[in-house]
């Protein structure tokens, strides 16, 4: 009997912290462009890989680039200044295990483009984008501690990419320690009963 309350508290409890789970969006089209962004709504961004500053420095958020098909765009690009030069990698570091991660992206230069999903130090996802492509995209892995988009060249021919938009589901961590002194309040009460 124990062990079924013990079991039904846990359920109760897993559901409990996904239903907890702190929806982030942001859209950065509609920021000014050249600011800085180091970070927001519980999201770390950095350019990593070289490029005119050092390892961390805060993304820019790009000007409106004209796009090939004659549309502008801008966002959260891999530039430390919203222009030329840049670093091959922008980093996107969530503060809990993210999950349904999706983002808009915008290859403003010629080559494509691809993303990493991290849990920790470890690939739990890779996927490619295309050129000059806005359409959304969909990180089908859950517990993603961080995004990094790179454009592959290793500090040399660097086009400039940003993120327009980015959501995700992160639990908070407050939900997640008070459901845990919940559970193991019920099985210290059930334990004293017995």
């Amino acid at each position: 009997m124990f062990f079924k309350k013990v079991t039904l508290a846990a359920l109760i409890g897993t559901t409990c912290s996904l239903a907890c789970a702190a929806p982030i969006s942001i859209d950065f089209t509609g920021f000014a462009g050249d600011t800085p962004i180091s970070s927001m709504d519980g999201l770390t961004f950095a350019v990593e890989g070289g490029g005119p500053g050092p390892n961390g420095t805060p993304a820019t958020l790009a000007s409106n680039w004209g796009g090939g098909n004659g549309s502008s765009y801008g966002g959260l690009s891999n530039s430390v200044n919203g222009d030329y030069p840049t670093g091959p990698i922008l980093d996107v570091m969530f503060n809990g295990l993210a999950s349904n991660v999706s983002f808009t992206f915008n290859n403003i230069g010629d080559s494509g483009t691809f993303v990493q999903a991290l849990s920790g130090s470890t690939v739990i996802e890779t996927d490619s984008i295309g050129t000059l492509n806005v359409a959304p995209f969909t990180m089908s892995s859950s517990g993603i501690t961080e995004l990094q988009f790179n454009n592959n060249t290793g500090g040399n021919s660097d086009w400039i990419f940003a993120v327009g938009s980015l959501s995700a589901n992160v639990p908070e961590p407050a939900s997640m320690l008070l459901v845990g002194l919940g559970m193991a309040g019920l099985a210290f009460s059930r334990r004293r009963q017995a």
